[in-house]
């Protein structure tokens, strides 16, 4: 959910601890300041994942996360974010309900012979109850996957994120893993196993409240 008053409720001190003085310029200047934040917000998280993936995880300090909108169409905003010289740029879609945010190493220009799939679900109580059940994991993922799910909601995205990759690439989802590692105790992003083998198909999975979303990329001749 949006923070509703988040401007107007005296939370100046979040604002000085997470934004930079050019986004609070836009947040102010904006007749939908709340939603400018969660904006923000979530390219700022999809940014982290994408330099976690690509060299070792930075310190999540949002503020030196600088992020810049490009363009904007209707409910769809692509932005830019800088961090210590390095550029991420992220695709973001807002709703009603929800922010969502892809990071790309590279800008769109610069994508060709890959495609993205990208993918929400809102999970409902009837099926958080369901997944409570562990025999059901057993029954979807390899021991290898369960080490990293402790909760319904990361084994519903991952059951989800599988038949998503099976129905667009014509895998199986019984040769898939989602491999989540950890190191030194810290969580690392996950990848992907076919068959057990490493493959170009790169995955990230989110999940907020009721909101489940997963996307992956993946190679495809010119």
């Amino acid at each position: 959910r949006l923070l509703e008053g988040a401007l107007r409720s005296g939370q100046q001190r979040f604002l000085d601890r997470v934004f930079c003085e050019q986004e609070k310029e836009m947040i102010t200047a904006s007749t939908t300041p709340d939603l400018m934040v969660w904006l923000f917000w979530a390219t700022k998280e999809a940014t982290f994942k994408v330099l976690s993936k690509i060299s070792e995880s930075p310190v999540f300090a949002h503020k030196k996360f600088e992020t810049k909108l490009i363009q904007q169409n209707d409910s769809e905003f692509d932005l830019s974010v800088i961090y210590k010289g390095t550029t991420v740029f992220v695709e973001a879609i807002v709703t009603d309900e929800y922010v969502h945010a892809v990071g790309f190493q590279k800008n769109i220009s610069e994508r060709a012979g890959f495609e993205v799939k990208i993918d929400l679900h809102k999970i409902s109580q009837e099926e958080k109850s369901e997944w409570q059940d562990k025999k059901l994991w057993q029954k979807h993922f390899y021991e290898t996957e369960m080490e990293s799910i402790h909760r319904a909601e990361s084994a519903v995205i991952r059951y989800y994120c599988k038949q998503s990759l099976e129905k667009s690439l014509a895998l199986n989802c019984s040769d898939l893993e989602i491999i989540r590692p950890l190191k030194e105790n810290k969580s690392l992003p996950p990848y992907l196993l076919v068959s057990g083998q490493n493959t170009e198909i790169d995955i990230s999975l989110s999940h907020h409240g009721d909101w489940l979303a997963w996307c992956f990329s993946y190679p495809v001749k010119s």
